[in-house]
Formats: C-alpha cells, sequence, structure tokens
C-alpha cells in the first residue's frame, strides 16, 4: 500500500467471538485493510452508528444476532448510511430459509464454510 493512501476500515458485527477473532486476524495481515471496531451485539453496533463521526469504509454483518435480526439492523444501517457497504456473514441460510438477503441488496455474502465470496447472491450456488 502506497503512504498516501489510506486503508480500508472495517467493522465487525458477529456474536461468535472466535469467529470474529479469525476475521479480525485476516483483516490485521493485510497492509490495505484495518478493523477499526468489532461488536458482538447489534444493540452496541447501532449505537455506534449513532454518534460516529465517519462509518467504516466497509460492515461485516452477521445475520443471526442476539436479539435483533440482522436483516433489520441491515434495513437500519441502509436506512442512515445508504451508501454504506455491508458484507453479510451467515452460516448458509436467513431465519426465513432463503440463501441471501437480495430484497436488500448487500453487494457481497461469505457462507462461514467455505468462505467464497461471490459478486451476487444468485451466483452463491455455483
Amino acid at each position: 500500500m502506497s503512504e498516501s493512501k489510506k486503508p480500508i476500515r472495517i467493522w465487525i458485527c458477529e456474536d461468535h467471538a472466535n469467529f470474529a477473532k479469525q476475521i479480525s486476524r485476516l483483516i490485521a495481515g493485510e497492509d490495505d485493510l484495518v478493523c477499526e471496531k468489532a461488536f458482538n451485539h447489534p444493540d452496541d453496533l447501532m449505537a455506534e452508528f449513532g454518534y460516529c463521526a465517519a462509518p467504516p469504509d466497509l460492515l461485516m454483518l452477521d445475520l443471526g444476532l442476539p436479539g435483533k435480526d440482522g436483516l433489520q439492523v441491515l434495513r437500519e444501517v441502509k436506512a442512515k448510511f445508504p451508501d454504506q457497504r455491508i458484507v453479510i456473514l451467515t452460516p448458509s441460510k436467513t431465519a426465513n430459509g432463503s440463501t441471501a438477503p437480495s430484497a436488500t441488496g448487500p453487494p457481497v455474502t461469505c457462507s462461514r464454510l467455505p468462505i467464497p465470496m461471490t459478486s451476487s447472491p444468485a451466483s452463491a450456488t455455483s
């Protein structure tokens, strides 16, 4: 990374501490990425969004969160920050049985095991 280019700032909202720690370690190994904050509860994430001066460049968001559905969190974040980039973290299916939250329009989904990155939810099955 060049000295003039700032790293991509990432926040993680994931209630499984070991998985969140693994993601943070992977991010830390990249010169152009920085994990600024990690949250294990959606209320903490939303509180931070409420008073932060600048939202992250990327939010990595689990769907199966305690207290609030990840899709609801996604809607709330997008309502405040329509341009917020979000990567959805999900083991396989959402609470309603669909494989990806395409109606809410996240650009990328990321399955926990294995971790393929796809450009659209529809291509995740290939």
